[in-house]
């Protein structure tokens, strides 16, 4: 999804991901996914196999960490402030602020090598690229490109 604002001189891009999951939902499916695991490795061990349940206990950490990176990812909110000197992107994951000089910013879409790839939007300074909206779907890449060609384009 994004969202641009304008005020005075200055333009605020939000990106935020499509999030279908909410924490709730990422908890449900973890334990129904953890009890019929667990229930199985306690037949089994009650069987005899009870080298399976080192396996299981790890086989749900590995879950659990791909569920809390999936959460994590949702939550990650993009920025973009442009204004006629400079434009600034960063994200709330990363922390870091980058900045570029506004007149010579450029934005470039490069699509993936297979037909069905995803194309990538980059905001490009001379040789120097940084990849922007990897949430988003192709169709709002392309209008994020347009809306940020327009913007820079009149900066």
């Amino acid at each position: 999804m994004i969202d641009v604002q304008t005020n005075n001189d200055k333009t605020h891009i939000l990106i935020y991901p499509n999030q279908s999951m909410s924490l709730n939902a990422y908890w449900l499916i973890f334990s129904v996914l953890a009890s019929i695991t667990m229930i199985i490795a306690i037949v089994l061990a009650y069987q005899g196999i009870w080298v399976i349940v080192p396996f299981v206990a790890l086989h749900l950490l590995f879950v659990w960490w791909g569920f809390k990176k999936a959460y994590q990812s949702s939550e990650n909110v993009q920025y973009i402030t442009i204004d006629s000197k400079n434009t600034y992107f960063g994200s709330s994951l990363e922390g870091q602020i980058n900045k570029f000089q506004t007149p010579w910013l450029r934005v470039e879409m490069i699509s993936g090598i297979k037909g069905h790839d995803q194309p990538k939007l980059y905001l490009k300074l001379h040789n120097k690229r940084t990849v922007i909206a990897n949430c988003l779907v192709k169709e709002e890449k392309h209008e994020l490109m347009k809306i940020l060609q327009e913007k820079l384009l009149y900066n």
